[in-house]
């Protein structure tokens, strides 16, 4: 039987690798077993075209693609060349780790406007529209609910999220709420570790921080995505990198050989 689950890379761990030896650092991604990527190209005069020629000669699908916000002219540009590059699957906001707009419900408001453009933009490219999170997005308000719920209560009902176990350990909030709140709609997720007690700490390769990985695995369980992704390492990226696919293959793998 085969799982249902596959394993992908968030490419912002390799972006330096990326600019100075892209074929060299693709073909290693593929050497390590990831199955697909997902993009984050910032630069608007990026040749998404032979990016996603590489990919193709390599076997690597795309299983999503961070786009910027706010919509306007130029990012409208760079959006429809990623739905033309990469075709018309999922545009995700990598998300702000700092959003002062969040301490207010004006600001919560006008975030979610933001999103909400965002998300009838890639509509009319026949892309579906997702938001990644940090931790200002899962802090409690006075009203016990989380800044998240209150923003995506005022988007259309099939934006999706894209849950973080790193983030939601550093802001202290059990993924089990997401997944209970936003189920079916958390279809691309990030599994990653490290020290989750200080937002500018290097992370670590899965198994090696304080994320209960575990958890986060079980509550991914209908996500056909399992994305690695470490945005600083104190070793060597590729390295951890491999120990995490290793990690998210072998846990998969025991997933199928017991039938669950």
């Amino acid at each position: 039987m085969r799982s249902a689950h596959r394993i992908g890379v968030q490419l912002y761990s390799v972006r330096d690798r990326l600019d100075a030896r892209p074929d060299e650092t693709i073909e290693a991604l593929v050497d390590i077993g990831f199955e697909g990527v997902e993009t984050a190209f910032r630069d608007p005069d990026t040749d998404l075209d032979a990016w996603a020629e590489r990919f193709a000669r390599v076997g690597l699908d795309v299983a999503a693609v961070h786009i910027p916000l706010p919509i306007t002219r130029d990012s409208q540009d760079f959006v429809r060349r990623h739905a033309d590059a990469f075709g018309r699957g999922i545009a995700i906001f990598p998300g702000n780790r700092q959003e002062p707009r969040a301490s207010s419900e004006a600001g919560l408001r006008d975030i979610a406007a933001e999103f909400a453009a965002g998300a009838a933009f890639t509509a009319s490219l026949g892309m579906q529209f997702g938001v990644h999170h940090h931790w200002w997005e899962l802090k409690r308000l006075s009203d016990g609910r989380l800044a998240i719920d209150h923003v995506f209560d005022l988007l259309p009902g099939d934006v999706l999220l894209q849950p973080d176990a790193y983030w939601s350990t550093f802001a202290g909030v059990n993924l089990g709420e997401l997944a209970i709140t936003y189920a079916g709609r958390m279809p691309v997720q990030h599994i990653k570790d490290g020290p989750a007690e200080d937002a500018v700490a290097p992370m670590t390769a899965l198994g090696e921080g304080n994320v209960d990985l575990h958890a986060a695995l079980a509550l991914a369980s209908q996500a056909p995505w399992w994305i690695s992704e470490l945005s600083h390492s104190a070793g060597e990226m590729l390295d951890d990198l491999r120990a995490s696919f290793q990690y998210l293959d072998e846990y998969r793998s025991d997933k199928v050989q017991t039938g669950q």
